[in-house]
């Protein structure tokens, strides 16, 4: 009784957590103009886009453009970040209480939790819910600017590639124009921009050279503070050959006026 009573609740509360708000309309854009209808002119609304359309590095004016990819994205990655913090907080609950469940009837599920999280021979529990958790919203936009040239690289436009994050399956991938005769890595493809916010968050949870980043965000959550993105950016210098450039340029796009009113950031210095 107790084990069908616990599991009605997690079913309670995620049917509860994805039904308090309005479900989101999926849109495939065919310009800009209306996907700028959408997104800058109906804010009663919430819309996940699939790509930005083919004449987004078209757009004259440098801030309109900014503003749209910005609020192309980011109803993706809160809902991202979303999911995340609801695996958090389940696998929380049941390293919590143990006794709650038979072991066997929480395990598999903790495992393919420890699998996804590439934790299959490292079973610590603290070390999990490091990995476990949300990357800013703010920070997560800004790479995206960077990575993707604010929307113009025809990675993005051919690939729903955000992030440049590489593959060396041809069949996956856009080879870059100015590689090597002997490269044999490609620019990957993703059916949509959501699918490559999602493999960018599993990037930082689980890649070796963010372990940092994972840090002193446990370090963050253990004192009760707000995640900052701005400090957590400086634990990004290996993303980028630019090094600790590179942190320095994601901050700065943080803290320009545009990008802090489109995201409703409350500004960190």
């Amino acid at each position: 009784m107790r084990k069908q009573f616990y599991f009605f609740t997690c079913w309670i509360f995620f049917w509860f957590s994805s039904t308090v708000t309005a479900q989101p309309i999926r849109i495939e854009p065919n310009n800009t103009a209306e996907l700028m209808q959408l997104l800058l002119k109906d804010s009663s609304q919430t819309y996940f886009v699939k790509h930005l359309p083919s004449d987004f590095p078209l757009i004259e004016d440098i801030n309109i453009k900014k503003k749209l990819f910005l609020s192309s994205l980011i109803p993706l990655v809160e809902s991202e970040n979303t999911r995340i913090l609801e695996q958090r907080q389940l696998a929380a609950e049941l390293l919590r209480n143990s006794r709650i469940l038979p072991r066997q009837d929480h395990q598999l599920w903790l495992d393919s939790l420890y699998r996804k999280y590439n934790m299959q021979t490292q079973r610590d529990r603290q070390q999990l819910l490091r990995r476990v958790d949300e990357v800013p919203m703010a920070l997560v936009l800004a790479q995206a600017a960077m990575e993707s040239g604010w929307g113009n690289s025809r990675f993005v436009l051919h690939g729903n590639n955000l992030f440049g994050h590489w593959t060396f399956n041809k069949n996956q991938g856009i080879k870059p124009k100015h590689a090597a005769p002997n490269t044999n890595h490609y620019v990957k493809k993703f059916p949509d921009l959501r699918s490559s916010i999602r493999q960018y968050l599993h990037n930082i949870n689980t890649n070796h050279a963010y372990r940092e980043l994972r840090q002193w965000r446990a370090e963050m959550r253990d004192s009760h503070q707000d995640l900052d993105p701005f400090r957590l950016a400086d634990a990004l210098w290996r993303y980028s050959q630019m090094g600790n450039d590179y942190a320095e340029a994601l901050q700065q796009i943080m803290r320009s006026r545009m990008f802090q009113e489109t995201v409703k950031l409350n500004s960190i210095n």
